[in-house]
């Protein structure tokens, strides 16, 4: 702190010394530890349109039964198939009915895996918007269905 005196008045002038902030390092760090399937991926697998899949990744427990709402706007869907992550398919029972697909593994799915579930032959009502798939799951000794989420499919127009 210092005094002035300027033509008989005194001021008084404060300095203020900047001393360098040291910030910590920022760590960018995430964890995720899921205890339950999530969709993984979504979309179209064919040029034509007609080959809607659905990535669920099997996290937590096994897999035994997942349901699959069907759209509003899709008119039917000729064949279902389930495969793993390496493209092998899975022996699965499935049931297609208005509104929905059952699909029942005899063996259930360890968790750490992701299944592919292909939709082959689909028709739509309408094109050129987004569909939603609403999935389930159903957990080993577990009555009941999990909501696993939302699969999104945006569907051209041809």
């Amino acid at each position: 702190m210092k005094s002035l005196i300027y033509g008989g008045l005194s001021a008084l002038i404060l300095s203020t010394a900047v001393v360098p902030a040291i910030a910590p390092k920022a760590q960018a760090q995430m964890r995720f530890n899921f205890s339950a399937p999530f969709i993984a991926d979504s979309g179209i697998a064919s040029a034509n349109n007609d080959s809607h899949f659905i990535n669920v990744a099997v996290t937590g427990y096994p897999l035994t039964n997942l349901t699959i709402a069907l759209p509003n706007e899709m008119k039917s869907v000729r064949q279902v198939r389930i495969t793993d992550q390496t493209g092998k398919e899975i022996a699965a029972n499935v049931a297609v009915s208005t509104g929905s697909v059952a699909i029942n593994f005899p063996q259930p799915v360890a968790p750490d895996n992701y299944i592919r579930v292909m939709l082959n032959g689909v028709e739509m009502n309408q094109v050129g918007e987004t569909v939603l798939y609403r999935v389930f799951a159903m957990k080993q000794g577990l009555m009941g269905d999990i909501p696993v989420g939302t699969a999104m499919v945006r569907v051209p127009e041809n």
